[in-house]
């Protein structure tokens, strides 16, 4: 059969079509196989520490007592309507670890599923870089147990809905400060790519007063509505206050953690705990990448995918988060969508190299955390960005 004969015929186009996707989804589902054999089966169930402190401050919640403390030794972080979510798990602390993980497992294919079109083979194989980029994240997220599955997942929705449904992109967006509250910065690159984008409908003017109107509706969801049903108007008052001190109250030790891969944590570890250099080299880096990040927001292709024009950004919020843990690199899923040929992917390949451990065994360390009080992730996620 001649090629032109091949490229017309039924089955041809069946797996011209569908082919991609049907491999893609394959691999998603190795993936979900996978993970649900190291954490969720019964022979290896453990419940990860930081996922205990989520039901231990439910546990106070529901007790009268404050969640909120900060002489713990991991204290619980998150909105009080954050607190909502836990309610809804098993009493079980097993069974709550089983459906908590299940659920992460989830919302990350389900990310990955709203955020990558697969409609080739190369954005199959764009996919399995993602992956491999992304892994040793996504592994340490459920190690932990936590939350990052979510916000990307929340993130990815708001940049799919945000072109036709600005006010429920805006409300997704407005979620994730409740979680984190550096995640303020991510509603930057909706502003900025409304103003170039002939993708939006609407007049701008429109279109910002409802990305607005739902991102504030989400603000007083968190802070407010919700913890009031759940709690009553007066302890929710209480329960927002003692949030909001807890935050001022980050022992010093987080920023130097090694765990902390942020450029706060790496302009410390740099200058010797110098805060007037950190503070320069924070401004001076964030402003780099702002100016680049801002540049190319203009031109990624929307065929590409929504994770293909965010993902920098989740990369640079991270960055951005004084107290940015190393399993923030699940980020990175993304990375290669719309990639270009640049030298940045050599030096990616490097630092993704430095994070194996028969890799870094060679070169005279025991483990691949060993070079992270060096900032490893955190060049590491700086590459992705400017590759």
């Amino acid at each position: 059969m001649s090629g032109r004969k091949l490229d017309a015929s039924p089955e041809w186009a069946f797996l011209k079509a569908w082919g991609p996707k049907i491999l893609g989804g394959g691999i998603l589902l190795l993936c979900a196989a996978a993970l649900g054999s190291r954490y969720l089966t019964s022979e290896r169930l453990a419940i990860p520490g930081d996922f205990a402190v989520y039901l231990r401050a439910w546990q106070r919640a529901q007790a009268g007592l404050d969640p909120y403390v900060a002489t713990d030794f991991s204290p619980y972080k998150y909105a009080p309507g954050v607190l909502f979510l836990f309610s809804l798990l098993p009493a079980d602390p097993n069974q709550a670890w089983m459906a908590f993980g299940a659920a992460s497992i989830a919302a990350f294919l389900a990310a990955i599923l709203i955020g990558v079109r697969l409609e080739s083979w190369r954005s199959v194989g764009l996919l399995l870089v993602g992956l491999a980029l992304s892994w040793k994240g996504v592994l340490e997220t459920l190690d932990y147990g936590q939350l990052e599955f979510l916000i990307l997942l929340l993130a990815t929705l708001a940049a799919r809905l945000y072109a036709f449904w600005p006010a429920t992109a805006g409300f997704l967006l407005g979620l994730l400060p409740g979680f984190k509250l550096p995640w303020i910065l991510f509603f930057l690159p909706f502003v900025l790519r409304a103003l170039s984008h002939a993708e939006i409908p609407y007049p701008r003017n429109r279109f910002y007063r409802r990305l607005a109107s739902g991102y504030f509706l989400a603000w007083f969801f968190w802070a407010a509505a919700l913890p009031s049903l759940i709690f009553g108007p007066e302890r929710a008052k209480e329960l927002s206050q003692s949030w909001l001190k807890l935050l001022q109250l980050q022992p010093k030790e987080l920023y130097l953690s090694d765990i902390n891969q942020s450029l706060f944590s790496f302009g410390l570890r740099l200058t010797g705990e110098n805060p007037e250099r950190v503070l320069a080299l924070m401004l001076l880096a964030s402003g780099a990448l702002l100016a680049i990040l801002i540049r190319r927001n203009r031109g990624y292709d929307p065929r590409c995918g929504a994770l293909a024009w965010i993902t920098p950004w989740l990369l640079f919020t991270q960055l951005a988060n004084p107290l940015a843990w190393r399993w923030g690199s699940v980020f990175a899923v993304g990375a290669p969508l719309c990639a270009r040929r640049s030298w940045g992917w050599g030096l990616v390949l490097v630092l993704w190299l430095l994070q194996q451990t028969p890799v870094v065994k060679l070169l005279g360390f025991s483990h691949w955390t060993d070079l992270h009080g060096y900032g490893v992730i955190t060049l590491y996620w700086l590459a992705l960005v400017f590759a």
